[in-house]
């Protein structure tokens, strides 16, 4: 409850020499601000402002169940945004959040939300100025789901300031985004999934100069690996024909990140085709330097630098290769697979589309219920995902109904029973008046 006093200069000792004489009405209320509840006080030189005043205060204790400090709504968005991201650090550290999810944010953030709002005082923000931006974001050509993940960003920072009272409303709750585009049920980028013969033309592009990296590129096909889960890979996660996911691994500033899998059906065992496991098995037997140590990266990281390529030989490649650090997703990408993509003359492909290859090709070959196998190689959460994404190539019966099945009781009528066959030498009713019928005539 906000409290109104009429002050009269002539019997108040508090008033100060400014006002002189003139009549004045004070305002208390006690409000909750960034730095917890406070006590407010404002002043008013006549009573018609001092009870409009009044009346926001109760109207906003009422809506809200709190008093908003107009002056915390002029904290800059990116000291929230800075906030939100500290305030994940516990969750990091016992294991409820992954850091990568963080880091994924602080990403997003730094990219595509801060440029535009890091000085903007949070309750400048309206949600004519988020649509607005909105707008301005859905034409910078991003993917369906970029677009989602920068929107969620920017709208979690703002939902992190309603929690602390820095904002009564978030205004990106107000703000509708459209439905789905009707050419793409999801709006989203759709994977492109490599044939054998596409698969073999990157392999050989790779194999004249690192034929440590050609074998990536087909374990990466058919295995269905995601990157992080590549560079996760030790000696001993293979072994009697199989691909046993337990970890993820990313290089980042400091170091490299070692972190559980996606999710827990990530983590899984994927058999291998025989004729990999030969592959693997000779590269482990023959290449690999460190066989006999368990814990060593399955494939090594390429190290910074340029190899001369007049007159380069195989050993001159492999010479960049560090068996102490494990495979790096994105330089592989960008330095090995994509030249190998572009020189075999291939559309544009990325890393993570050999991991469509394999449920395509597996799909492709099985029976229709094979989706349940390939889900779980795929390390996807349930069935729906697999369902959802590959059943454009998931084989269908053909047409017609292969089991018939009877109708409900009473819903047809009953068939008429045969006629029983009579003796010899008797003719039966219905005969007889044919035959007097036929004299008759």
């Amino acid at each position: 409850m906000a409290h109104l006093q009429k002050i009269n200069p002539s019997s108040c000792d508090r008033c100060t020499p400014r006002l002189g004489v003139i009549t004045h009405y004070e305002l208390r209320w006690d409000e909750r601000s960034y730095s917890g509840r406070q006590f407010r006080q404002q002043t008013f030189h006549t009573k018609a402002e001092a009870l409009a005043r009044k009346a926001e205060i109760e109207g906003e204790r009422q809506a809200t169940g709190r008093v908003r400090d107009a002056r915390v709504a002029e904290v800059a968005f990116g000291k929230v945004a800075r906030d939100w991201l500290d305030s994940m650090t516990p969750g990091v550290q016992n294991g409820k959040l992954k850091a990568r999810t963080r880091d994924e944010y602080a990403a997003i953030l730094r990219r595509h939300v801060l440029p535009k709002w890091q000085g903007v005082p949070v309750g400048a923000i309206t949600s004519q100025r988020a649509e607005a931006w909105a707008r301005e974001l859905a034409g910078r050509g991003l993917s369906a789901r970029s677009y989602r993940h920068v929107w969620d960003a920017f709208s979690r920072v703002l939902k992190y300031a309603v929690r602390h009272d820095i904002l009564i409303l978030t205004p990106a709750d107000k703000v509708e985004l459209g439905s789905p585009r009707a050419d793409n049920t999801d709006g989203e980028f759709e994977g492109r999934a490599l044939t054998a013969d596409e698969v073999a033309a990157i392999v050989r592009q790779v194999q004249g100069r690192y034929p440590v990296y050609a074998l990536a590129v087909a374990f990466l096909a058919y295995t269905g690996l995601r990157a992080g889960e590549l560079a996760g890979l030790n000696i001993g996660d293979v072994a009697n024909g199989a691909v046993t996911v337990r970890r993820t691994r990313r290089l980042r500033r400091g170091g490299w990140l070692t972190d559980t899998p996606k999710s827990r059906a990530s983590r899984r065992c994927i058999p291998m085709d025989d004729w990999l496991t030969e592959m693997v098995d000779d590269y482990l037997r023959t290449v690999h330097p460190r066989t006999d140590d368990p814990e060593a990266p399955l494939f090594p990281h390429r190290k910074p630098g340029r190899v001369q390529v007049r007159n380069a030989t195989v050993q001159d490649y492999s010479s960049r290769l560090d068996w102490s650090q494990p495979i790096e997703p994105a330089s592989f990408y960008k330095t090995i697979f994509k030249p190998a993509v572009k020189a075999a003359g291939l559309p544009h492909t990325r890393l993570h589309d050999l991991r469509h290859t394999l449920a395509t090709l597996q799909l492709q070959a099985g029976p229709p219920d094979h989706y349940m196998q390939v889900s779980v190689w795929m390390g996807h959460a349930d069935y729906t995902i697999t369902l959802k994404v590959y059943a454009h190539v998931i084989p269908r019966p053909g047409a017609g109904k292969p089991h018939q099945l009877p109708p409900p009781p009473g819903v047809l009528p009953a068939p008429e029973p045969e006629p029983t066959a009579l003796p010899a030498g008797v003719v039966s009713l219905a005969e007889r008046r044919a035959r007097k019928g036929r004299s008759a005539g």
